[in-house]
This record gives structure tokens, C-alpha cells and sequence, in this order.
């Protein structure tokens, strides 16, 4: 994490951050923690939690620290020590201290390959969209006009969508799920014709100019993501009703090429492909509301 790797940072900005931290502990004391800002002061001190994880919860979440609570935080945010911010502020090298020591990844055909086993075993419909669930007779009806009934309903959908498709669903019930949020997800992805484009697994960017949050490179977990020779970028760029994005398609592939020029990337003519792709859904974002509502 980046409070453990200050080295690369200026001299005054390696203090600011080092004083901030031990300030912490006087200035937030007594304190009761409300929301996601208020820890990551309390964990960090005001100036890191400033100047990186709260710029990058704008980009992440598309909301201020403030509006979020802490009940996703977990181990996923690390909880460090005075020892450790001094030794990453004087030394490039760091011990790993990411929250998952260890990921799996398939050789070949992805994480779609983990689904292979279910899909060989089972009876699955294709082309079948649900128009709506009647759960007083356990029935289900589809647009193409075939019925069937469950005794146990497995849903991967979006909580808001079955609730529209749920007959005779309270309106209590359908409020509730109106203030569920969540961030849609625009992957920009970049294929490039030379095999050392990717340095890192991934890495997030917290410049408030460039629109991407996150970047990785798939051909890092497998060398069967990419033809030989070749390697690969996906940038992650965030959005929802309360951050809606200025730009889409096109234009917002021109501004992560030109963005990831000016940080040294990649270059123009390293370029051989490219794709663009919005998901709906992707990430639940984690409002103070949410627990009341999901009980609902």
C-alpha cells in the first residue's frame, strides 16, 4: 500500500505525512468513528488520508468519504504502524503487506474456465430473459413466452432488478431498493504489440485529472491473455447517478491514451488494439444507509 512505500514522495511531502501520523493518535483519541473519512484520519492521519485515499474513494466510489460507512473496510484497508511508514519513507524496498497473500488465476481461458465445470454439468437455457417472478406460486415466466416453477430460486441479479420483476413486490420493499447504490464500471482496454508494456500486476492512480482509478495487466496473471509477443493494459473508470461521467465511447479511450502517454506507459505506436465496455453494475457502493435498506 501506498503508506507503506513513501520513498518515491518528496522530502516535504514524506514529513507532512510522517507528522500527520503520529498527530493521530492525540487528535483522534476519544473519537467515534461515523464514517470512512473519520478512519482513514483516524488510521492514517489528516494529511495521507487528504491526499490519497480520499481523493481516490471520489474516483472509486463516486462519493465523498464522509457518505460511506466503514462495514466493507475489513482487512482490505492496511492498518499501519510508525515503523513501518519510517521504513518505506527511507527505503525502496517493502515488505508485502496486501491484505491477500496469495490469488489464484486460471492458465488459460480465464475466470470464465472456473464456471466450466457448472456449465458441463448442467441444464442451462440460453436466450431466456425473466419478465417476472410470481413467488406466491413459485413461477417463473420469460419473454419468449416459457414458464416454469422452482422449489429454491438461485438470482445472480442485482437486487433492484428483481425487486422489479418480483409480482406484487411491497412498496416499502421497492423504496428500499430504489437507495440501493452502486457504481457502474467503463473498461477501457488496450492491446499492445510489445511484450514489456506492463510493469505491474496492478496500480492505482489518484491524479484527480485522470479519470481512471485503477489499472492492471491481465497479461501478468496469464501469458494466454495476450498473442505472443504482445501485453496488455485495462483501465477502470467509475461512475453513478451522483458522479456521472462527461464522456463515453471514443472519447474517453482518446483521454486514457493521452493520459497514459504523459505518464510514461506506453507510447502511440505501441498501440495494436483497442475496446471499450460499460457494466451496469459494478461495485455496491457502501452508503451509510445501506445495511437499513438491504434489511428492508
Amino acid at each position: 500500500p501506498v503508506q507503506n512505500n513513501l520513498f518515491v514522495l518528496s522530502v516535504k511531502d514524506r514529513i507532512k505525512i510522517i507528522k500527520s501520523f503520529i498527530q493521530k493518535d492525540y487528535k483522534y483519541k476519544n473519537i467515534n468513528l461515523e464514517n470512512y473519512e473519520e478512519w482513514l484520519k483516524f488510521q492514517y492521519g489528516d494529511y495521507f488520508a487528504e491526499n490519497f485515499p480520499m481523493k481516490y474513494t471520489r474516483k472509486y466510489w463516486t462519493l465523498p468519504a464522509t457518505e460511506l460507512t466503514t462495514s466493507w473496510v475489513g482487512d482490505r484497508m492496511h492498518k499501519t504502524t510508525i515503523d513501518e511508514i519510517l521504513f518505506g519513507a527511507m527505503c525502496e524496498h517493502t515488505n508485502h503487506s496486501y491484505y491477500a497473500s496469495e490469488m489464484r488465476y486460471p492458465k488459460k481461458d480465464g475466470y470464465k474456465s472456473f464456471f466450466k465445470l457448472i456449465t458441463d454439468n448442467c441444464n442451462v437455457k440460453y436466450n431466456h430473459e425473466v419478465m417476472e417472478i410470481d413467488s406466491s406460486k413459485k413461477e417463473i415466466m420469460f419473454r419468449n413466452g416459457y414458464k416454469t416453477n422452482y422449489d429454491i430460486l438461485i438470482s445472480s441479479l442485482p437486487l433492484p432488478e428483481i425487486i422489479k420483476i418480483i409480482k406484487d413486490v411491497p412498496l416499502k420493499i421497492k423504496e428500499a431498493s430504489e437507495k440501493l447504490l452502486v457504481t457502474s464500471v467503463h473498461l477501457i482496454s488496450i492491446g499492445f504489440n510489445r511484450p514489456d508494456i506492463a510493469k505491474y500486476l496492478w496500480f492505482y492512480i489518484y491524479d484527480e485529472d485522470i479519470l481512471p482509478a485503477r489499472c492492471y495487466s491481465p497479461n501478468l496473471k496469464s501469458l494466454d491473455n495476450v498473442p505472443k509477443g504482445c501485453s496488455s493494459l485495462q483501465f477502470e473508470v467509475y461512475s453513478s447517478k451522483y458522479k456521472p461521467l462527461k464522456m463515453n465511447g471514443d472519447n474517453l479511450l482518446n483521454h486514457v491514451i493521452e493520459k497514459g502517454q504523459k505518464m510514461g506507459l506506453f507510447e502511440i505506436n505501441d498501440i495494436e488494439i483497442t475496446d471499450y465496455r460499460k457494466v451496469e453494475y459494478g461495485n455496491v457502493i457502501f452508503n451509510r444507509n445501506i445495511e437499513k435498506n438491504r434489511k428492508v
